[in-house]
């Protein structure tokens, strides 16, 4: 008479044993295609606006007559 370590079921005491599943490849829970997609779409996003805004600024500037009032040497030596 041989011992186990299995607990004994008397319901399936003659039934053979059933193989274990082999487990399922790794695969990553996070796809980076997309996240990286994204980024490039944001940072792209972001370089275009901000020269729309600074192109709508300085159009804006430079019809206010504001830079005009001082010659140029004194816009670039003085403080204010």
């Amino acid at each position: 008479m041989t011992y186990t370590n299995e607990p004994v079921n008397p319901i399936n005491r003659g039934a053979e044993r059933i193989a274990p599943v082999p487990a399922v490849d790794y695969h990553d829970r996070v796809r980076w295609g997309p996240i990286l997609a994204g980024l490039v779409t944001a940072i792209s996003s972001q370089l275009v606006l901000s020269g729309i805004g600074a192109a709508i600024g300085l159009t804006t500037l430079a019809n206010s007559g504001a830079m005009a009032a001082r010659p140029l040497s004194r816009r670039v030596l003085s403080d204010s």
